[in-house]
């Protein structure tokens, strides 16, 4: 069991860094000069990359909140003693592999939203001057933008 969680970690941490290394963008483009006659087949590998983060984001979360419940498990600090058939260092074990998922599950998770086109929804204070002080103040330096006009508020 230990030596598949080692591979595991990894593999793992082998294809975060190939996450890293191939942007979205670099993805998108390898797509395009690929299949640029085949609209169908661009259509399927598109939303391939951010599925395959959402997926492993999804697994290293689970993992991560089981992991979360054996360290809360083998801590039995209400009985005072300790869990039956765990050893001393079976909590910190625990306790790592509980620290290695969350990492990975941030990282998967940046890495689903990164890149995206959001609206402006908010301008920052630099670009729009006025208006009084206090009103500045009461929305923590930034002013609404009311996107359907344009218009200042």
């Amino acid at each position: 069991m230990a030596i598949a969680q080692i591979i595991e970690m990894l593999l793992l941490t082998f294809l975060a860094s190939a996450i890293n290394f191939i942007s979205h963008e670099t993805y998108v483009r390898w797509i395009e000069s690929r299949f640029s006659e085949q609209t169908n087949t661009q259509r399927v590998f598109m939303p391939l990359f951010r599925l395959v983060l959402g997926a492993y984001f999804f697994r290293n979360l689970g993992l991560f909140l089981y992991d979360t419940a054996l360290v809360s498990m083998s801590i039995s600090l209400l009985k005072g003693g300790r869990v039956e058939g765990t050893r001393d260092w079976d909590s910190l074990l625990l306790l790592l592999n509980a620290a290695f998922r969350a990492s990975f599950t941030k990282f998967f998770f940046e890495k689903m939203f990164k890149e995206q086109k959001l609206p402006k929804v908010c301008a920052d204070e630099t670009e729009i001057s006025t208006g009084p002080v206090l009103l500045r103040d009461q929305l923590g330096g930034y002013q609404e933008i009311d996107a359907a006009f344009g218009l200042v508020n």
